[in-house]
């Protein structure tokens, strides 16, 4: 096969090449059936082919499509009629298995010491084989005579030599003589089923003429390839030297300037070394093979000035000339550099860049479309979200002036993405592998599976969602499973009985005879679906458990795991191709049959690495490439092909070109050769060819800062050295949000974002461009609106503790109910805080009830225990206490605290003995009502109204528990913790201690006198652990009656005001620890100027102790010094300073 050489800059007129030479096969072959077969470098070279191929030719070809590995090899296969006997030929993960198994038999042998540490964890131990697969590859690759010599010295002569050896072999180490022991013995011993593909070539007899000739083979187009291996080299010589047909070859790459490449370090054109050698090799072999060289015409449009860029890369003009070039032209407006605040606005502002160039062209005579354009990216994985974010959610724009404002989307194809971080079969089966090696499947462990949407679980008559199960079990009670341990109610599968148990008996025979509480709400169908859901798990877990008992990866324990799995997928509609992918899963596993574990969590370990590595092969994509909007993916498979506009992005330091591997398994490393490519010199190459690919314009974007953490980042060496080849100091500097006012000052690039309008636009009100937007928010803003009557003294005291925060909170709509939060990482077999509570508040009434009682207290220590267990028992029955060791140790502290807590209410008898009891004061209406049975002890108060700056009226409400009325006072005995005066220094002491104030206040306007008996819902000492305060007299700062009206009315004034409010109390109550002791009262109140100075001063430590919302506020620094003046605190603090007064 004589070899035809073609090289040139634009792959447009290397397809046209192309186009000519397949028309000449056609024309020459006998056989009209017959396919061009062209080589491609990636797929989606073959989709930008076959379209610009039909497109030159008018009609669809008979063309086929391979990758140089498989066409090389189904070339040695027919001529070996050996073309059907694919299944010869050995995997990389069957590779890697007899790798791991050796490492595992032989780790105690002195060669693999070194190694140890690793061989000791089957998870390392899995790396290291990897590694070293891959590394064998490469020397079979580009070290072919290495494998030819090592099996001369195991006396398997079958090996032909290729071409001539000029590498040393490696000797002299444990590491060498390690691996070059491993191959002999795994992959050169006798008896092997299959073959290495490289060792397939290498073999003599395979690659002998035969008397055949390959018909399917007429001849070959290698079209584009940046690199080949030296096995592959050498192999094209020999098939050139001894075949008629021909060999077309086509290579992105021009003629060298007159200068010698080692002597072009200042120009771009040495990141194309691959490049260079290859060239320089495929010449070669005009000195022993029929060849002919033609260098392909580049035609560029002038009209950009981008050829400057090219003749810069091509070293044609060295970096002063360019510099010089840079000035007179308008290169500037075709390569852009940008630096970006975070990846989310790099893309972002890449896609409204996007929509300014269709805009700009779509009324010239060369529009373009979202086809016309490519983002190529370092990495996807990191860019992934941020472009799903901005193109699947779209831009809030206008179309036209009047018209309302819509997101669009921007359709776009994102290739290079693969099955371990897309496919929901992937994460399904790494989810019940987790769930398998655990002793417990908790609660958690079912909403992550059941999140996933190829479980199938639901019956069909069910309604019920991931979501809807989560609140069954956790109504339920349902916190884990955990074997030998049945009889605790907490376990899941208890929890599930009793569910279906409301489905066969009656509520009163649950209750009498089985002693369960009844459930209800749930319809047949959805305990159906929980229940199946349920035993599918179960069962799962036991198969795949009992599967790998024997420690061993057999076929019918490969076969009974994949039958499983099988069981509780479901594949349908869009996720039909992860049926496909179970079964290349179920392939790779078998590849790795009989391989031995230690035991089963090892087992399942393996399965996981296996998973992982199986799907990490798995090519995913996102649309159509080059047909479904604009084309984005890594450099690799995008190289070279043409758009009018190509945005690279995340060209950072760190980030690109990557860096080399140090490996010392790396046996070449003593040795390298030209050949030999690292990750930097082989993306440094595929960005010296993606820099070729605009016709138009082009920009290069880094991400520069991190605004959430301030950190700030460089640009790649890459990046810098174009920058200032066109003499661009600075990079545009991408706004931190897309309504910047920056994007009015720079007019050359352009925002379509309607917040910016809205933000900026003065006529957008006066002129009403959008009328109906407005009309349709106003009338929703009225259906939304209610004026509000009532305000619990609750909103008023989170509103004197943190001003701004309750205000944001307010009009974001983000109050919350925070006895409801629970604290993450809480052990399952504990109860939290606030179940503990719960059992606390149905115990403690019974307790305080019988303090007014004539009779003396009976609360011992037995009568405590016949109740606390009276109720736990309760609790139990409802999955709501811990069983066995941990509901006794529970039971033991909740006893200590109800002892300690009957010692401090015995001591209030004798001062509230006699008095009447209510287990609820309120005033106002806050929705109990006193004919209600069980609050029959319920008393309110008079309704207490506020008039508001809008001369309108606001009533306030709230509730206290547990109240004895004795001598016209009120006792209010609060289970909760009140603070002493000793706790300001801490910054607690106004927060802790607000709704007690307020509740003393209002108490005081409606004539009532307020004391408050407090005790720790803990408590421990019945010394330390409570509190009298008498605040039935309040005194303000002038030891003058404090009027509760006065008070009241400003500080719900205060909260109603429609702007905000920033008072840090925290930083206050710490100023007034350090000052109070040596400044008079009044003097320090009304000192001002030096509450200022020391907010500037610790302004940053201040703003730290922010709540998280309030620290999101504008200007936040600026407003706490602006609107903090001491008032607030004379109003509203100093009054519960001074009045907080604890009785002895």
């Amino acid at each position: 096969m004589p070899i035809k050489y073609f090289k040139g800059l634009s792959l447009e007129q290397l397809a046209e090449q192309l186009s000519i030479n397949i028309n000449l096969d056609f024309q020459n072959s006998t056989n009209p059936l017959n396919s061009s077969l062209i080589v491609i470098p990636n797929t989606n070279i073959r989709t930008w082919l076959q379209l610009k191929i039909a497109k030159l030719q008018g009609v669809s070809l008979n063309l086929t499509f391979e990758f140089f590995e498989s066409m090389i090899v189904n070339y040695f296969l027919e001529k070996n009629d050996l073309m059907n006997d694919q299944g010869m030929f050995e995997s990389k993960l069957s590779s890697q298995y007899k790798i791991l198994n050796y490492l595992l038999k032989e780790k105690e042998s002195k060669l693999l010491l070194p190694f140890s540490k690793y061989l000791d964890n089957i998870t390392r131990a899995f790396s290291l084989s990897s590694k070293i697969r891959s590394l064998l590859d490469e020397y079979e690759f580009n070290r072919p005579n290495w494998i030819i010599e090592w099996a001369k010295e195991f006396n398997n002569g079958s090996f032909a030599p290729i071409g001539k050896s000029n590498y040393n072999l490696p000797h002299g180490s444990d590491i060498s003589e390690f691996q070059i022991q491993m191959y002999k013995e795994i992959f050169l011993a006798k008896g092997n089923e299959k073959i290495r593909t490289n060792q397939f070539l290498l073999k003599k007899e395979n690659r002998s003429p035969k008397l055949k000739s390959s018909s399917t083979f007429p001849s070959i187009h290698i079209f584009c390839l940046s690199n080949l291996s030296e096995l592959y080299v050498q192999i094209l010589e020999e098939i050139s030297q001894k075949e008629s047909n021909n060999i077309y070859f086509y290579q992105f790459f021009t003629d060298l300037p007159n200068l010698e490449f080692d002597n072009l370090n200042s120009s771009p054109l040495r990141w194309a070394r691959s490049q260079k050698y290859l060239a320089e090799r495929i010449e070669s072999i005009s000195i022993r093979a029929e060849f002919s060289n033609k260098l392909v015409s580049d035609k560029f449009n002038d009209k950009n000035n981008l050829n400057l860029l090219r003749d810069f890369l091509h070293g044609k003009k060295s970096k002063d000339q360019i510099q010089s070039l840079a000035n007179e032209s308008k290169i500037k407006d075709h390569i852009r550099f940008w630096s970006a605040p975070s990846i989310y606005r790099e893309v972002e502002a890449v896609a409204h860049d996007i929509l300014n160039k269709i805009q700009e062209n779509k009324d010239s005579n060369h529009k373009i479309s979202f086809l016309d354009i490519s983002i190529l990216v370092t990495d996807i994985n990191l860019y992934r979200p941020a472009i799903e974010w901005v193109f699947d959610g779209g831009i809030h724009l206008q179309e036209t002036e009047d018209s309302l404002p819509t997101r669009h989307k921007i359709p776009y194809s994102l290739t290079d993405l693969k099955g371990i971080d897309n496919s929901f079969l992937c994460k399904g089966l790494l989810d019940i592998f987790s769930i398998c090696e655990s002793d417990q499947i908790k609660q958690e462990d079912i909403i992550t599976i059941l999140s996933n949407p190829i479980f199938g679980f639901f019956n069909q008559d069910s309604s019920l969602d991931a979501k809807d199960i989560k609140d069954i079990l956790l109504n339920l009670g349902a916190y884990y499973e955990e074997e030998q341990k049945d009889s605790d109610l907490f376990q899941i599968s208890k929890s599930i009985k009793r569910l279906r148990m409301n489905t066969i008996f009656s509520e009163d025979y649950l209750k009498q005879n089985l002693e369960i509480e009844a459930i209800s709400g749930y319809s047949d169908n959805d305990i159906q679906s929980i229940s199946l859901l349920w035993y599918k798990i179960l069962n799962t877990k036991k198969n795949i458990k009992s599967s790998l008992s024997e420690s061993k990866l057999s076929k019918e324990a490969i076969l009974q795991i994949f039958l499983s799995l099988e069981d509780i997928f479901q594949f349908e509609n869009e996720f039909e191709r992860e049926a496909n992918n179970l079964q290349d899963w179920y392939d790779g596993i078998l590849e790795w049959e009989n391989f031995e574990f230690k035991n089963f969590k090892e087992g399942i370990e393996i399965l996981k690495l296996l998973t992982n590595s199986i799907f990490d092969r798995l090519p995913y994509r996102h649309g159509s490439f080059l047909i479904e909007g604009v084309s984005i993916s890594l450099l690799q498979p995008m190289r070279p092909i043409p758009f009018e506009h190509v945005y690279i992005l995340g060209l950072g330091e760190g980030k690109f070109p990557g860096k080399i591997d140090h490996s010392k398994l790396d046996l070449r490393k003593k040795d390298p050769k030209p050949w030999d490519s690292n990750k930097i010199e082989i993306q440094e190459s595929l960005l010296w060819e993606a820099l070729h690919s605009a016709l138009t314009s082009i920009t290069l974007s880094y991400v520069g800062e991190d605004t959430k953490e301030q950190k700030f980042y460089n640009p790649c060496s890459h990046y810098l050295e174009l920058m200032d080849a066109f003499n661009i100091n600075e990079p545009y500097k991408i706004p931190l949000h897309s309504y910047s006012y920056k994007y009015l000052e720079n007019t050359n690039y352009k925002c379509f974002d309607f917040s910016l309008r809205l933000l900026h636009d003065t006529n957008l009100n006066k002129n009403r461009i959008l009328p109906k937007f407005e009309e349709k928010l106003l009338e929703n803003s009225k259906q939304n609106s209610f004026e509000q009557i009532k305000i619990n003294l609750n909103d008023l005291s989170k509103f004197l503790a943190d001003p701004l925060d309750s205000y944001l909170k307010k009009q974001l709509g983000m109050y919350m109910d925070e006895s409801k939060i629970e604290p993450d990482g809480h052990e399952i077999f504990t109860l939290q805080a606030l179940e503990d509570s719960s059992l606390f508040k149905k115990i403690y009434p019974l307790m305080i009830q019988d303090i007014v009682k004539d009779e003396s207290w009976t609360w011992d220590e037995n009568k405590i225990k016949e109740c606390l267990d009276k109720i736990i028992l309760e609790e139990q029955r409802n999955s709501r206490f811990p069983q066995s060791i941990y509901s006794e140790l529970q039971r033991q502290s909740m006893l200590g605290y109800l002892i300690t807590a009957s010692e401090i209410f015995c001591s209030w008898k004798t001062e509230l003995q006699g008095g009447q009891y209510f287990r609820t004061v309120s005033i106002g209406d806050t929705g109990l009502r006193e004919n209600t049975d069980s609050l029959s002890n319920y008393k309110k108060l008079k309704i207490l109204d506020i008039k508001t700056e809008s001369d309108s009226f606001i009533q306030l409400t709230g509730e206290w528990n547990n109240v004895i009325q004795k001598d016209n006072n009120l006792y209010w005995l609060n289970i909760g913790t009140l603070e002493t005066i000793k706790s300001i220094k801490e910054g607690i002491f106004i927060k802790q201690n607000a709704f007690s104030f307020l509740s003393a206040v209002a108490m005081n306007y409606l004539g009532e006198k307020l004391i408050i008996y407090s005790m720790k819902s803990r408590p421990k000492d019945p010394k330390k652990d409570c509190m009298k305060l008498d605040l039935s007299i309040l005194t303000n700062t002038q030891q003058e009656s404090l009027d509760p009206l006065l008070y009241l009315s400003s500080i719900t004034n205060q909260y109603l005001h429609k702007d905000p409010i920033l008072f840090s109390r925290k930083a206050f109550e710490e100023y007034y620890e350090s000052k109070i002791q040596s400044i008079p009262i009044d003097e320090f109140i009304n000192d001002d100027p030096s509450w200022k100075k020391y907010l500037i001063e610790n302004s940053e430590d201040v703003v730290k102790e922010l709540s998280n919302l309030s620290r999101l506020y504008p200007n936040i620094m600026n407003f706490m010094v602006e609107s903090n003046p001491l008032d607030f605190a004379k109003k509203y603090y100093l009054p519960i300073i001074e009045n907080w007064k604890p009785l002895e």
